[in-house]
């Protein structure tokens, strides 16, 4: 999963939106091959405290909504990046997970 390494180190960029291009794509191409356990171990492994932009944070859970029912990890992604989010912007949580869960 070097692709994680890639978003990692672009959204820490001044270019956090190619990040996002990253993420959308490799879970897209996972999809696409009905590859749902390598996905699931992306929802697993991520570092979310590696990541300081928002819209990257939101875009992993964008990008795995489709497919929601079969990542068993993404309910703890999604406690991970809350818990991220609170931290970086506690007044928006609500509101920029609200129709990701």
């Amino acid at each position: 999963m070097e692709w994680m390494d890639q978003v990692y180190e672009l959204a820490s960029s001044d270019t956090p939106r190619k990040a996002l291009g990253v993420i959308i794509e490799n879970f897209d191409r996972l999809f696409e091959a009905a590859a749902f356990m390598e996905a699931d171990e992306v929802c697993r492994a991520f570092d979310v405290e590696r990541v300081n932009n928002t819209s990257v944070l939101v875009s992993l859970l964008m990008a795995t909504f489709v497919a929601k029912d079969r990542l068993r990890g993404r309910g703890a992604l999604i406690r991970r990046v809350e818990e991220r989010l609170t931290e970086l912007v506690p007044d928006r949580v609500a509101s920029l997970l609200r129709t990701l869960r």
